[in-house]
């Protein structure tokens, strides 16, 4: 039985993972990578080193446009007419005529439970606006909206009270990953049919709109909503959020809200180390002192009752 024929455009970890699965399942004819892809892993894997591993070949079946929508791209993509143009982490809207050249469908994957958090930095909005549950969504791209095609497939699991916007994005490549094989693990796709997105649910934010800049613990908070700050930016390749003590600067891995109350910057405990916000408290559950974790609170020297900034 004839394959699936699917043509590959993304990058990150996503990609590289996605396209690894893909192999098993489907005939991958072609994969587009970025042009900014130097074949080097970092914090994320990179595309053109796993797809080259794969036995992708350089400018035959792996491209690496500047831009995906160029002409010539499109031209390469209709010549081997795949059944599905699968866009994983690309970093350009899908224009037209290009999501146009598959027989079937253009799909991408998007990191959150459409019609929810549509558009950029959903891992850290996902805690900010109180969701209970993350998701992460295939869908398919009929026009050049942002993230507002039919619904294909979609899997969610439970946001807890001490999750960061670093778990939900590792959960989030697991969760992908699977859905991709549950898709295109069946017998030979003839058809893809999506569910139309409620508009009522729809959430958007724009790409800056997560103000990252400032990054220090503001115990005035409401312990709640500072619960969430906190959690909502812990992204480690790029910040923690932190407070100080003395001239030292402590790095928040991980945290919960309690329900404990002193004064606004006060430590109740020490063990677990719990420091009062404003109605509530924050207790810390991973720590960095100098990027290096903390393997006891007893490092730090607090004391019970002390109060932060004095």
């Amino acid at each position: 039985m004839q394959k699936t024929k699917v043509v590959v455009i993304g990058n990150g970890t996503l990609a590289s993972r996605g396209l690894e699965s893909l192999c098993r399942y489907v005939d991958v004819p072609l994969v587009i990578a970025d042009v900014r892809d130097d074949g080097c892993d970092t914090w994320r894997d990179s595309l053109a080193k796993t797809a080259r591993s794969l036995g992708f070949v350089d400018d035959e079946t792996l491209l690496m446009p500047s831009n995906p929508n160029n002409e010539d791209v499109t031209q390469r993509i209709r010549a081997i007419a795949p059944d599905v143009l699968l866009s994983l982490q690309c970093r350009h809207i899908i224009r037209k005529p290009l999501f146009d050249v598959s027989r079937l469908a253009t799909l991408n994957v998007h990191n959150a439970p459409l019609p929810l958090l549509r558009g950029c930095d959903p891992f850290g909005w996902a805690i900010h606006d109180g969701l209970k549950q993350m998701g992460v969504t295939l869908h398919q791209i009929l026009d050049e909206g942002v993230d507002n095609g039919p619904i294909v497939e979609q899997k969610c699991w439970t946001i807890y009270d001490d999750s960061t916007a670093w778990d939900l994005y590792r959960e989030g490549l697991n969760q992908s990953v699977k859905m991709l094989e549950d898709f295109f693990s069946q017998k030979t796709i003839s058809a893809i049919d999506g569910v139309r997105q409620e508009d009522r649910y729809v959430t958007y934010h724009s790409m800056g709109q997560f103000d990252f800049s400032k990054m220090e613990i503001n115990w005035t908070m409401v312990a709640d909503t500072l619960s969430s700050w906190i959690r909502s930016r812990v992204f480690p390749p790029f910040h923690l959020p932190f407070f100080r003590v003395g001239s030292r600067k402590i790095e928040v891995v991980c945290c919960r809200k309690t329900d404990e109350r002193g004064f606004p910057g006060t430590v109740l405990k020490t063990t677990p180390l719990t420091i009062a916000a404003k109605w509530g408290s924050v207790e810390f559950i991973r720590l960095k002192i100098d990027g290096v974790e903390v393997e006891s609170f007893d490092e730090l020297g607090l004391q019970k009752n002390q109060k932060l900034g004095e």
